[in-house]
């Protein structure tokens, strides 16, 4: 069976090195985002689900059979 990564922020830069980089070597690979539409390479080759903290049921969903979960997401704010 092949392997399911999920990844955070698979639109942005560094989710999508790492996205890349999985899915040329056979890795399934779904990210969890705020940013469905953002334009990006990879739209249409990773399964996309929103990143909503406020639902933890559709988090928990959205990681049931994954192998790994990479979590890219970092929280911005000023200090």
């Amino acid at each position: 069976m092949k392997k399911r990564v999920v990844i955070t922020g698979v639109f942005g830069n560094s989710g999508g090195f790492m996205a890349e980089r999985l899915l040329k070597s056979g890795v399934r690979v779904d990210t969890l985002t705020n940013s469905p539409e953002r334009p990006s390479p990879l739209q249409g080759k990773v399964g996309v689900h929103p990143l909503a903290f406020d639902e933890p049921q559709r988090l928990v969903t959205a990681l049931q059979g994954a192998d790994v979960l990479i979590n890219n997401y970092w929280v911005r704010y000023e200090a």
